[in-house]
């Protein structure tokens, strides 16, 4: 378990149950990954348009009063690293879709 303090609120991350990784699991099957994606894409829509939800998935109602967008990207990388250290299964899980994207520098230009 870990909590947090953001925009004077506690926040408090645990692993994850049967219910959320449903909802984490409907959140991922929106998103167009293939082998030419590439993982700041990835990122992007994860920390873009999809980042309330996912918070909201991760931390309960309580998450819906941050302005994620107003965050410092440290917080949010520590949220991040910490939800991966306390679902390591699901982070093995994962791996295999991260990996299988392209990086950066070798997606062809159009």
């Amino acid at each position: 378990m870990k909590e947090y303090i953001i925009q004077g609120k506690k926040l408090v991350q645990k692993p994850l149950v049967v219910g959320q990784v449903r909802q984490l699991l409907k959140l991922l099957e929106d998103l167009e990954v293939d082998e030419n994606s590439r993982f700041a894409e990835l990122v992007d829509v994860l920390i873009g348009e999809k980042l309330p939800r996912l918070m909201a998935i991760i931390f309960g109602d309580e998450a819906q009063a941050i302005r994620w967008d107003a965050i410092p990207y440290e917080v949010l990388d520590e949220v991040i690293a910490d939800f991966f250290g306390l679902n390591p299964r699901l982070t093995s899980r994962l791996k295999g879709l991260l990996t299988s994207l392209t990086p950066l520098a070798s997606k062809p230009t159009p």
